[in-house]
């Protein structure tokens, strides 16, 4: 069993059957979603929404 931070918490030897009950605590890391939430998402969506209008755009000014 390895805890969220990444210790060994116990071990069984490999390829035998063994049942075991450990209690795990939750990590409380701060992600990045948990700290600045939608606006990534929505930044990419527009971001990539005003490149499909402007790709256009870009395009014909190349060729004239």
């Amino acid at each position: 069993v390895v805890e969220p931070h990444g210790n060994i918490h116990s071990e069984t030897i490999p390829f035998t059957r063994v049942n075991r009950v450990v209690e795990v605590r939750m990590a409380k890391i701060p992600t990045f979603y948990a700290s600045f939430g939608d606006w990534f998402g929505w930044l990419c969506a527009l971001v990539g929404g005003g490149a499909l209008v402007l790709a256009p755009w870009r395009r014909s000014a190349k060729t004239s």
